[in-house]
């Protein structure tokens, strides 16, 4: 099964980089289709969104992977975590951290002009159009 997503911007390096450690969904393509559209097509992930408290370390390992990778990802949510429910009966839980559209390299990727910073939580120091931090992930 797959899952196929739209959109305007997509970090398929970062992607591809998580999905190397087993930490998303195999990336199988990323494709320009306009002048403003990408399509995304992927695994399928069996994990659930983050309910947890106890996979909160996991998940900070999984960002810290991602920044020792020398990417950010600028969404870190609740909603973009996925685990596998199977493995909440053991210690290792298993877990995709997904919709790296605003991923990228340190210090290149920025966060989109139309972020919607008003009725959406967000770290300090998160602007529109400024650059995605490290900080900003944790």
């Amino acid at each position: 099964e797959c899952l196929v997503k739209f959109t305007t911007q997509y970090a398929e390096a970062a992607h591809r980089y998580l999905a190397s450690d087993g930490y998303a969904p195999t990336l199988r393509q990323c494709i320009r289709i306009s002048s403003e559209w990408i399509v995304v097509v992927m695994d399928w992930s069996k994990y659930k969104p983050l309910l947890e408290v106890k996979v909160r370390s996991k998940v900070k390992n999984v960002v810290n992977t991602l920044h020792e990778g020398g990417f950010v990802h600028g969404d870190v949510r609740d909603i973009n975590i996925l685990i596998d429910p199977k493995s909440l009966e053991s210690d290792d839980v298993k877990v995709h951290l997904i919709d790296v559209d605003w991923a990228g390299r340190v210090g290149e990727a920025k966060y989109p002009i139309d972020i919607n910073t008003k009725t959406m939580w967000r770290p300090d120091g998160v602007r529109c159009g400024e650059l995605i931090t490290e900080q900003h992930d944790n």
